[in-house]
């Protein structure tokens, strides 16, 4: 649509007497710039200016800032990211040129560093006169020949990042409200803003968490490395979880990092009813091993065994007593 505005306005023009200072005075050479770049390109081209009469002529280039139909721009107010005129680089004085001389005049368009992509519109008037108002003055009133520039500025933006890292804290969990770890890396050439969630997932399937990612909406500028930590929203128990991660940036084109961690949670409750039952088992497991494993050392059972016989001995001079006793 603006390529079309262009050559409209290009072709109706001369209708209107811009064709010629005075007929054939000055040959312009080309008549259309249409070109494209990205910013910070410097792009040169070639002009040539031929003088047709038989006296010389004093040149003057002016240059303007046109807006497509419809702008409400002002191109005297905008900044020079957005005017094509502030990018340009041409003779701006007095450019004598004797009778039947051509001449060639070097123009170079410097692409602002900050430039806004689109298509941009400008005019270079070569008119002459004795100073710059005169030629100015002659620009209105004797149309000269005019350089019609359009320049489309490429859109260059890149917006690319990746997760450097995403895992749990901890190995294990002890605390039902985990957290994780999350590194991204902003290769691109832009600010990106990653917004997302982490989704919690039981051994089932179920999802038993939701966790926000970046919800202050924190800037990662070009190749920056911020670090994200994520604390969790709801007491998990004891078991093992699956924690997908899905954020998504981009304003050109929404783009998304994916990726999965698994994370183990054990209880303090669960702990100590767990660590009583292995201490239970250890003392029941030395007791059977000690009744197993213990025999009495032989000195030891020679006593026992002459203190069976002493007792039997004196039962036995009891008995005789209690016999003579009862005789």
């Amino acid at each position: 649509m603006k390529k079309i505005f262009f050559i409209i306005l290009f072709l109706f023009l001369p209708i209107f007497g811009v064709s010629a200072q005075k007929e054939g005075e000055l040959s312009l050479s080309p008549k259309i710039i249409d070109d494209e770049g990205a910013a910070r390109d410097i792009l040169e081209y070639n002009i040539k200016l031929k003088n047709n009469a038989n006296y010389k002529l004093n040149i003057f280039p002016l240059l303007e800032e046109l807006q497509e139909e419809g702008s409400t721009d002002n191109p005297e107010l905008m900044d020079r990211q957005f005017k094509l005129i502030d990018w340009i680089s041409i003779k701006r004085g007095a450019i004598e040129i004797m009778p039947n001389a051509e001449i060639t005049l070097p123009l170079k368009i410097d692409i602002n560093y900050d430039a806004v992509p689109g298509d941009y519109f400008a005019a270079i008037t070569f008119a002459h006169g004795n100073h710059r108002l005169e030629a100015e003055n002659n620009a209105l009133e004797m149309s000269p020949p005019k350089l019609f520039i359009n320049l489309i500025v490429e859109d260059q933006t890149v917006e690319k990042a990746s997760a450097l890292n995403y895992y749990p804290t901890k190995k294990v969990f002890t605390n039902p409200i985990p957290s994780l770890f999350l590194e991204i890396n902003n290769s691109g050439n832009v600010d990106i803003v990653p917004q997302g969630n982490i989704y919690v997932y039981n051994k089932r399937g179920e999802e038993v968490d939701f966790i926000k990612v970046n919800p202050e909406a924190k800037t990662i500028p070009p190749a920056n490395i911020s670090n994200f930590e994520i604390t969790g929203t709801t007491k998990l128990k004891t078991g093992k979880y699956k924690a997908k991660l899905e954020i998504e940036y981009g304003d050109k084109q929404t783009r998304d990092i994916q990726d999965t961690v698994y994370l183990i949670v054990i209880t303090l409750p669960f702990l100590i009813f767990f660590g009583t039952l292995i201490i239970l088992f250890i003392i029941l497991l030395s007791i059977l091993i000690f009744r197993k494993t213990h025999h009495p050392h032989p000195q030891h059972q020679a006593s026992l065994q002459i203190g069976k016989e002493k007792v039997k001995i004196n039962n036995d001079n009891n008995s005789d007593i209690i016999d003579l006793k009862r005789k």
